[in-house]
């Protein structure tokens, strides 16, 4: 069958709402693939056909992507930059083209994935970047600057992100009726469209009760989301990145931004002794993977954990 690439990464759009990714994964594999499509019709000269594409142009792709790319594409928090991506971006389309590919296969659109000869990108091993607990005060006192309900609402958004670890995503979907605000808990919606709790202590609790009560506007046409900009409507990602960007100049405080508390989240919990196992369900990832690199970062402060709570030594044998 031979079947244009732009049909095709419409199709396989379609095929990933009917399995029920969630919004964002759908958006992020159709972003790459619009991409790699304009790219690659630049380099030929018209429109591909799926079965014209070799291995050899999927080759230069990537090395188009190493040395004279688009950084921060779409990206709600940090404008465009013409420079190379950073490996970790050119995993994420890397992951994107394999999946279409693959998916390509199964459909029987091609005889052989261009993919088949080409070796995932190798990555640095990642450190992440945790805030520091006098940038986090920093923080919230820039959200007093702020006026007086846009001050409580940004607060209740750094409590929550930095309490719960929950995703950017996760927090701009969060709802009214998902939320138990008594026992400082909320049902969301994670990667794969998977429902999970998230949970938050009694300072996030405090200041997610003074946004509810105080600042949240009434909802436009009744809508249940918890977060609302000043007219009533769901707060979009863009409009989220504007109130963190605000807060982060009256700190004076760097890449402030959703995962960066969410890192913070993660490191603090074991660094206050959670497990985990317990850490990975509460993060929503599959794997331990991710988990183990904050484990890596937080390790000095595991190891002075251990020298108090030795298993033998407590047991003075």
């Amino acid at each position: 069958m031979d079947i244009e690439l732009e049909r095709a990464v419409l199709g396989f759009r379609l095929n990933n709402e009917a399995k029920g990714l969630s919004h964002r994964t759908i958006e992020w594999y159709h972003q790459n693939l619009v991409l790699f499509q304009k790219w690659i019709a630049e380099l030929i000269g018209h429109k591909p056909f799926l079965e014209e594409i070799t291995v050899e142009q999927v080759r230069e792709y990537f090395t188009h992507l190493r040395t004279d790319a688009t950084a921060y594409h779409g990206h709600p928090f940090h404008p465009p930059e013409k420079r190379p991506l950073s490996p970790r971006s050119i995993i994420c389309h890397y992951t994107s083209l394999s999946s279409f590919f693959n998916w390509s296969l199964r459909e029987e659109l091609i005889g052989n994935s261009p993919m088949k000869n080409v070796p995932r990108p190798k990555t640095p091993k990642f450190i992440p970047d945790p805030f520091a607990e006098h940038e986090i005060r920093a923080l919230l006192q820039a959200c007093k600057d702020l006026p007086d309900k846009s001050s409580i609402r940004a607060t209740a958004i750094i409590m929550v992100l930095l309490d719960s670890g929950m995703r950017l995503g996760e927090l701009v979907e969060m709802r009214m009726s998902n939320l138990d605000l008594e026992h400082g808990k909320v049902k969301v919606i994670g990667k794969g469209a998977k429902e999970r709790f998230v949970y938050f202590g009694k300072a996030a609790k405090r200041s997610l009760f003074r946004y509810i009560s105080l600042a949240r506007p009434e909802p436009v046409q009744g809508n249940d989301f918890i977060f609302l900009s000043e007219e009533g409507f769901k707060i979009t990602n863009r409009y989220l990145a504007h109130i963190l960007n605000k807060v982060s100049k009256i700190a004076n405080v760097p890449k402030v931004h959703p995962h960066r508390f969410r890192r913070t989240a993660a490191i603090q919990f074991i660094r206050n002794g959670g497990n985990i196992f317990a850490l990975q369900k509460l993060l929503g990832h599959e794997t331990l993977d991710m988990v183990r690199h904050y484990v890596e970062l937080a390790s000095e402060d595991v190891a002075t954990a251990h020298q108090k709570a030795s298993p033998v030594d407590g047991w003075r044998l």
